[in-house]
């Protein structure tokens, strides 16, 4: 015999083999891809980092001064730490390493915008403020002390605890002077009257610069022992002199509570530094206004290089440890993550360096104390690690891809063989299974491999064994339909015969004779076609919302008038009314099937059990009826079509075995299920009838 395929399965194997080739290129995709995954796990790295840090200052109030200091109404402002020498001549270069972390601020009309800062160096505080001004109004020399001018207002605490109020108006730029507003008794009449004292322990410059001015405070540490407010006041009009705009530091609520001073904490940075902190990761701690209080590391680290780096750089982004860092020396860190731990989550960002040379990514985990948030841990990192174990698995890849690729061939080969056998054999077997008159010689073919061609053996012996039921079924069909038919037409040769020879007197016996085994004959024609007509019947049939509860019952009242010789007991165990979504006329149908297989088997004198029952998702119609048992291993067989299991005894009329048939068809129709089992007792039948509740009314 010819064969029909010209393209063997070891062909497409052996190609399939070669395929192997492009092996290279999905490594390569791979490791493209294996950077998310990199990436998450640097994420879950970043985040366990912050945790700890979190967890190792979680409940230290005492840590934190806007905490330990208590709930100031002011923004606290930040101390900076510097080693540098300050040249306190009111110009701001020597500031300019810090001018990205000042505290900026502008007034409300927008006529006026400053810049702050506060350093500390050894015992003394320098504060610098870099004012934009369009128009710089000093103050009148023959009365200087007049709120008349540009101004800075400087209010705090002393040691004393009591607050000092110091005005910065100078006449023209240089050397500026502090003053003190207060009151003094006076005995000549006995009253308290104003008062203004030159303040010697602090000094300054203000000078006018492009944009406007810039002013230069020394001050010694022991004055500023823990807030300092300032207001800047701007005079436009030189004639009117009136009020323009001010920028304060303070809570507008609160106007005499000065901002509390942060300092970097030794301790925090002492408690970190303990910490086994990876190579190019930085971890920060702020406070709740984002001002770093502590930090450890530093983003940029080494990096090894693969001796193929330049043959791979051409595939992969090259990891740099040379890009700029606009975080190195921040007093401040502000962002969506911070703001995100802050509410207490855990806050993720991922950023680029400021000349894309390098990506980021930031976690912040809150530190918290209670439930408050009392300061934040950032944790950051590059992604310059992840670009080298990228580079080092394509160097990897590309080296093994060649010892892979043989090894696969020859296993492919290997497989394909043995596969191609498998399968010659298998259709050997099934060709075998069946004769040219189409008999089933053996239903079990193949072994039970366990991959797809053992499913494919199975499928194939299950097929083999339902054609050899049906073939069974068909050749018995022809004995089943003559032994129904052979006695009603018996019954009519015989009374057409009694006819021919009877007296007038007896032909109308023999005539209804004869017309009962007609009548007989047409049940069974009816009976054969019912099922082809109930298929019909459920492709048009329409359903609709009924009390499956009401239409049993009624039903039972029908087999109570119906056959008064039998006794029917119908229970509810539910307290529920229930709702079912089906076609009456079927369920009808289908209890009247059940009931009369119930009736052909039961005892006589013993009575027949309706039971319907509710469940969470289904309610349950059940029918007992005691009498013969079911034969064994026959329970899902009495559903099949043609199928009887009744002795002779019990036979009232010709059956074809449809009944029990029917009522599955039904069932399922309306998406429930139909099953029949012995009583436990072995003394009768239940069947029940599971169906899906559409809606539940409490009544």
């Amino acid at each position: 015999m010819k064969k029909r395929y010209s393209f063997s399965i070891r062909k497409k194997l052996l190609l399939l083999s070669v395929a192997v080739l492009s092996l290279p290129y999905v490594g390569y995709q791979y490791v493209r891809e294996m950077e998310h995954y990199l990436r998450e796990g640097l994420e879950i790295s970043l985040t366990g980092t912050a945790s700890s840090v979190a967890g190792l200052l979680t409940g230290r109030n005492e840590l934190f001064p806007q905490i330990s200091q208590g709930e100031s109404q002011s923004p606290p402002i930040l101390i900076h730490t510097i080693q540098q020498v300050v040249q306190v001549d009111g110009y701001p270069e020597e500031w300019a390493f810090l001018m990205d972390w000042a505290d900026s601020e502008s007034s409300e009309n927008g006529t006026m915008k400053a810049k702050v800062i506060i350093a500390e160096r050894g015992a003394d505080l320098y504060v610098l403020f870099d004012v934009e001004d369009n128009n710089v109004i000093y103050q009148r020399p023959e009365n200087p002390f007049m709120n008349q001018s540009d101004q800075i207002e400087l209010f705090f605490h002393d040691r004393d605890g009591d607050l000092r109020h110091y005005w910065i108006a100078p006449s023209a730029p240089g050397q500026i002077g502090f003053y003190e507003q207060g009151m003094i008794w006076d005995e000549d009449i006995w009253e308290e009257k104003p008062i203004v004292r030159n303040i010697t322990n602090l000094s300054g410059v203000w000078q006018e610069s492009a944009n406007g001015y810039s002013v230069e405070i020394k001050i010694p540490a022991r004055v500023l022992t823990s807030d300092l407010g300032y207001v800047i006041s701007d005079i436009d009009d030189r004639q009117q002199r009136n009020m323009q705009g001010q920028i304060a530091s303070f809570n507008q609520q609160n106007p005499d509570q000065p901002n509390p001073l942060v300092r970097p904490s030794a301790i925090i940075e002492k408690l970190i530094s303990r910490l086994d902190i990876t190579e190019g990761r930085r971890i920060w701690v702020l406070d709740r206004s984002g001002h770093v209080l502590a930090t450890r590391g530093e983003l940029k680290s080494s990096i090894q290089r693969h001796p193929a780096s330049r043959f791979y750089a051409w595939i992969l982004p090259s990891a740099t440890s040379r890009f700029k860092d606009d975080l190195a020396g921040a007093s401040r860190l502000r962002g969506e993550d911070v703001n995100v731990a802050l509410q207490g989550g855990t806050g993720l960002r991922w950023r680029s360096s400021p000349d894309g040379k390098a990506s980021i990514v930031t976690v912040a985990q809150p530190i918290q104390s209670g439930q408050s948030v009392i300061g934040v841990v950032v944790a950051e990192e590059t992604t310059g690690n992840i670009q080298t174990v990228q580079r080092q698995a394509m160097a990897n890849l590309f080296t093994r891809t060649l010892v892979v690729f043989v090894l696969v061939t020859l296993l492919l080969l290997l497989f394909a063989s043995r596969l191609s056998s498998r399968i010659r054999r298998l259709s050997h077997e099934a060709k075998q299974a069946i004769d040219p008159h189409g008999r089933v010689l053996q239903t079990v073919i193949g072994k039970p491999w366990r991959d797809e061609l053992g499913d494919l053996s199975i499928q194939y012996s299950e097929m083999l064994s339902r054609l050899k039921q049906y073939n069974d079924y068909l050749e018995s069909l022809a004995g089943k339909l003559s032994h129904e038919l052979r006695t009603p037409m018996a019954v009519v040769q015989s009374s057409l015969e009694s006819i021919a020879s009877a007296s007038t007197v007896d032909a109308p016996i023999y005539l209804e004779r004869a017309r009962n085994g007609i009548d007989r004959l047409q049940t069974l024609v009816t009976r054969l076609s019912e099922a082809a007509r109930l298929e019909q019947a459920l492709q048009s049939s329409e359903k609709e919302l009924i009390n499956v509860d009401q239409l049993i019952g009624g039903c039972v009242a029908g087999y109570r008038s119906a056959y008064p010789e039998h006794q029917f007991i119908y229970q509810r165990l539910h307290e529920n009314k229930l709702i079912i979504n089906c076609a009456p006329d079927l369920i009808v149908q289908m209890l009247d099937k059940l009931i009369m297989n119930a009736l052909d088997f039961s005892d006589t004198g013993t009575p027949i059990y309706i039971a319907l029952n509710e469940y969470e998702t289904h309610l349950e119609i059940i029918i007992i009826n005691t009498g013969p048992p079911l034969p064994e291993n026959q329970e899902e067989q009495v559903f099949g079509s043609m199928v009887s299991v009744r002795s002779d005894d019990k036979r009232n009329g010709p059956h074809l075995g449809l009944g029990l048939y029917i009522a599955r068809m039904i069932t399922e129709f309306h998406g429930g299920s139909l099953s029949a089992r012995n009583l436990d007792a072995g003394d009768g039948v239940i069947f029940t009838v599971k169906l899906p509740v559409y809606r539940k009314h409490r009544g």
